[in-house]
């Protein structure tokens, strides 16, 4: 199967970034067999449907602009870095809400390694990371 979205390909039970990189172990004999089909990957449908397993809020009243671009640009590292090891993996959106920012994340402990990274780089800063017992949710909140 191919996103129609993203164009990750799913073959032997995973979900891969593209046949050029992840498929070259396959053989002609099992290519040939193969029927391709196009349809929405898992992390493609929740961003569709609004859900999320993830959820980082980064509270920065009173930080200057430039502070504001660098934890921007950590997230997007972040970001990068967990679609590099897992397609399914990644930033699904963001949402400005007053002066609190809120990155929902189609894993959650994608939402927590991001605030880790932002406690580290952020001397002073402050994390708490809420576990839902309801659902297999994380809710971590970054504040500096």
């Amino acid at each position: 199967m191919i996103c129609e979205t993203c164009q990750s390909v799913y073959f032997e039970k995973a979900w891969h970034h593209s046949l050029d990189e992840d498929a070259k172990h396959l053989t002609d004999e099992k290519i040939e067999k193969a029927e391709i089909k196009f349809k929405t990957c898992p992390a493609c449908q929740m961003k569709k449907d609004k859900a999320f397993e993830g959820e980082l809020i980064i509270k920065m009243s009173g930080a200057n602009p430039t502070i504001r671009q660098n934890v921007m640009s950590l997230l997007k590292n972040s970001d990068i870095q967990a679609m590099e090891k897992d397609p399914m993996d990644r930033i699904l959106w963001t949402e400005i809400k007053g002066n609190d920012t809120h990155v929902y994340t189609s894993e959650n402990q994608l939402a927590v390694r991001m605030g880790k990274k932002l406690e580290s780089a952020f001397k002073g800063s402050t994390l708490a990371i809420n576990h839902s017992k309801e659902e297999d949710l994380i809710r971590a909140t970054w504040e500096y």
